[in-house]
């Protein structure tokens, strides 16, 4: 956030316009959920905002300084996630372009070679980093690409996203913002304005044609060029400062710093940022929370009866909130087979996590369950096997998933259900989904609503 904000007013000289470029990308929930993921995206960000910098910065001052830091920030990003790369290649290839323009009116041919020898340096150590990947695993580099490709329904999600799930026309208000904002910087400093659109459609541009698995989907296509997230909305504060501007008529009052706090408390009110980190529930990482902001908490499933939750999720959702804690069963870790997260937006108990493979599942590899291991700490997940363990929770029921629609097939279930049932008695309920325990069966059952 601060380096944005900075980036900002030296981009656009324009301090409410840089605050309120600050405080969106510090409320953009798309970016708030990858800075708390355990996956590359948010340092790659950094890494290629630091470059697309410092390589504008070595275009006016051919600093040995801005090239090494640019260099080893392009290169890094690329090791982190191969797309990412595009950021500092075309940014190399802009820079070159212009000066091989200037060069024909000047007839120097300094200049560009002084920027075919950083783009080369870029792509030198982009090489030498990408050179293991691609001697030992180059399956796993390149082996998504030319699968999938983008349509007009991906670009509206996309859009939806970046401006955070924003109702109505108000999404479409702010792309007409950033398109004003584009204008208003290219009046200022018109290189700087292309250099960024380039930055801005090129690696999309690049990335549509190649292709990649699963880019048709909007959530994909924008973690795939995460930085146009917060060149858009760069733009959209340019352009909705201006237009405040335009329409006071006064440049220098206080009416910009006031539309940049109202626009940024309207901002963060309206989008999920907030809401979804104030109270994480444990699936505050799935990314069914992240599919389309406009559709909170996975609504858009609610008219496909086939992804409804078992009946006894029904019963739940009828007790006091957080009055009837229960473990469930088989923990699934890939995203896109696990319905307990789009059951949890009916029940609203405090969830737990039980590990089956020590109870029923040893004559098979561990997966997706951690081991019996001091060092994980990981506190909502509780071994089935272990009846003291699961009983020290206070967790009032113990739900066995029998079978999943939309989830990956349970073969295991009668045999972990015999197992269970030797542990902790016969289920209090039991349909062709589930398998329910009370595991506090001599209480009063809670009250239902």
């Amino acid at each position: 956030m601060p380096l944005c904000g900075w980036l900002a007013w030296r981009a656009a000289r324009d301090a409410p316009a840089a605050s309120l470029c600050a405080f969106l990308v510090c409320g953009a929930p798309f970016l708030v959920m990858w800075s708390r993921f355990a996956r590359p995206y948010a340092v790659t960000l950094l890494l290629c905002t630091g470059c697309i910098a410092a390589l504008w910065g070595w275009r006016g001052r051919r600093s040995p300084g801005l090239a090494a830091a640019a260099i080893a920030m392009g290169a890094l990003a690329a090791w982190f996630h191969v797309i990412a790369g595009l950021y500092g290649a075309v940014a190399c290839l802009f820079i070159f372009g212009e000066d091989v323009l200037r060069a024909r009116r000047s007839r120097s041919a300094r200049r560009p070679l002084q920027s075919f020898a950083l783009g080369a340096g870029m792509a030198i150590a982009m090489g030498l980093l990408l050179a293991a990947p691609w001697i030992e695993d180059r399956q796993s580099l390149f082996g998504k690409s030319g699968i999938d490709h983008p349509g007009w329904a991906t670009i509206e999600r996309m859009i939806a996203i970046v401006w955070g799930g924003l109702p109505g026309w108000l999404p479409a208000l702010a792309c007409v913002c950033a398109a004003c904002g584009v204008v208003a910087l290219g009046r200022r400093d018109r290189p700087l304005a292309a250099y960024l659109v380039a930055l801005g459609v090129l690696p999309g541009a690049i990335l549509a044609i190649i292709g990649a698995t699963s880019i048709f989907q909007g959530q994909n296509f924008l973690r795939y060029q995460l930085p146009v997230l917060p060149l858009l909305l760069f733009f959209a504060s340019i352009g909705a400062i201006n237009v405040v501007r335009g329409a006071m008529r006064d440049r220098a009052g206080p009416h910009a710093w006031i539309a940049a706090a109202a626009l940024s408390a309207a901002y963060l009110a309206a989008t999920p940022a907030i809401a979804q980190v104030a109270r994480p529930d444990p699936w505050y990482a799935h990314i069914n929370y992240h599919w389309d902001y406009r559709y909170r908490r996975m609504d858009y499933l609610r008219a496909d009866r086939s992804y409804d939750p078992p009946a006894f999720y029904r019963k739940l959702a009828r007790i006091a909130p957080g009055a009837a804690t229960i473990i469930e069963a088989p923990f699934e870790w890939e995203a896109p087979y696990d319905q307990l997260a789009y059951y949890a937006t009916f029940h609203r108990q405090k969830e737990l996590f039980g590990m089956l493979h020590d109870l029923c599942l040893q004559d098979r590899p561990r997966l997706g369950e951690v081991p019996r291991d001091p060092r994980f700490r990981f506190r909502l997940f509780v071994f089935l096997d272990d009846p003291a363990a699961v009983r020290a929770t206070g967790a009032r029921y113990l739900v066995l998933h029998l079978s999943v629609p939309h989830g990956k097939p349970f073969p295991d279930a009668a045999r972990c259900l015999a197992k269970l049932e030797g542990l902790y008695g016969m289920p209090t309920q039991q349909d062709d989904r589930v398998a329910v325990f009370d595991l506090r069966p001599g209480e009063a059952p809670p009250k239902l609503q």
